[in-house]
């Protein structure tokens, strides 16, 4: 048998049986995985953005970060890397976009007509099927969520358990030891207050009603700004946002930010053992940040840093 080379990439892996084309994650190891300890590794789960409905933003999102984390042969990884088990990055099933410019939905296709929480729920079984393979959660790998735009929504409804009957995640996937939201929505129908514009918020309401449907108070409890995070093993949750985005205006990160103290977290500089919230300004425009990736790998290196300093 001939021996893998490393970084080994595994694409298209189905998480539920049976699938569909989107129901399906990407993982990256560093190493094999015996060479991994689950004492001083964590996984990285990425959750793309896309509004719920883009079928071009899929679980390759990831690459860019990961070019910066792996250069190339001829250069080292980044140092994080060592402190680095596994990457997975998730698709999931989309809401319809049949005026997508160039790869409109069909209405038969099941991995594109879904709503709330037929979404969540593919990112919690995904989950599972991480913990179940590899490890990730219980007694073993801890983990550490990055999600950009709706993956960020995706991760903190799948923590508070909305659109999972109210209990939270999995009920054996332990959750994350920190979060790494950027540009994400928290609080859905401020998004449309926000774009309100005649010929704005016409797409703001077709993205809110493709997903959630036409009743805004589904959008209200939806909304992972109605969620409680204070029972969380989560020491970490880092609010990434540009002030240069088009689509998401830092007034999310501000309505976040309140319920995370309300709930008892602290800004960064806080007494020890307290949950941390670091808001940090990024650049760019909102596509721009994963496109570009350095952003991305730059926050995963201080993530696991601040894990393992």
């Amino acid at each position: 048998m001939t021996a893998q080379s490393h970084p080994h990439h595994i694409p298209s892996i189905p998480y539920t049986s049976p699938a569909t084309p989107l129901q399906t994650l990407d993982i990256w190891l560093p190493r094999p995985l015996t060479e991994s300890s689950p004492t001083n590794t964590v996984w990285i789960i990425y959750v793309h953005g896309g509004a719920w409905r883009d079928p071009e933003l899929t679980s390759s999102q990831l690459r860019p970060a990961l070019a910066h984390l792996f250069p190339s042969p001829a250069f080292p990884p980044s140092a994080s890397i060592a402190h680095i088990a596994g990457f997975a990055s998730l698709n999931y099933r989309l809401s319809p976009y049949d005026s997508h410019p160039t790869f409109p939905s069909d209405p038969h296709d099941e991995s594109r007509n879904v709503r709330h929480p037929v979404h969540v729920r593919d990112v919690d079984a995904a989950f599972e099927w991480l913990r179940s393979t590899y490890g990730v959660g219980p007694a073993r790998y801890e983990w550490v969520g990055i999600g950009h735009s709706c993956g960020a929504t995706l991760l903190l409804q799948r923590l508070a358990g909305i659109g999972l009957g109210g209990v939270p995640a999995s009920a054996h996937v332990r959750p994350p030891v920190a979060l790494v939201l950027l540009e994400g929505i928290y609080d859905l129908p401020l998004l449309l207050r926000n774009h309100s514009q005649p010929g704005v918020k016409e797409m703001y309401v077709e993205i809110l009603e493709g997903a959630f449907g036409t009743e805004r108070d589904v959008w209200e409890r939806a909304s992972p700004v109605k969620g409680t995070y204070g029972r969380h093993e989560v020491r970490l949750i880092v609010l990434g946002q540009s002030e240069e985005d088009e689509l998401v205006e830092w007034e999310q990160v501000e309505a976040m930010e309140g319920v995370l103290k309300r709930q008892g977290w602290a800004r960064e500089g806080g007494g020890e053992g307290e949950r941390v919230i670091v808001v940090k300004k990024i650049k760019g425009t909102h596509d721009f940040v994963w496109e570009d990736g350095a952003q991305v790998a730059m926050l995963i290196e201080e993530v696991v840093r601040q894990l393992f300093r």
